[in-house]
């Protein structure tokens, strides 16, 4: 039986790319004075580049896996907070 091959996917433990765009719209989030159209463009990056969601994160070695796992929960995660309903607590 011929083997298939997998195609070889970027190392997970590298940073995502990111443009000067992002770059100066992660600076302004991070002072507090981000614009609406950088802080939707960074949650954007954050969530898809950075996190890897929306792609799968099965790589060929285990450990890579667990990686790209990890940084897809924290994608995750946040994409929860911001389309769930804030309930406060009494």
């Amino acid at each position: 039986m011929k083997r298939i091959p997998i195609p070889k996917k970027e190392p997970v433990d590298q940073a995502a790319p990111y443009t000067p765009v992002i770059h100066a719209g992660m600076k302004a989030l991070s002072h507090g004075n981000a614009s609406e159209t950088q802080q939707r463009a960074v949650f954007e990056w954050l969530v898809r580049e950075a996190a890897g969601v929306g792609t799968k994160s099965f790589r060929t070695d285990p450990c890579e896996t667990a990686f790209a796992e990890g940084r897809r929960f924290v994608g995750l995660q946040i994409i929860h907070l911001a389309t769930t309903e804030v309930k406060h607590d009494d």
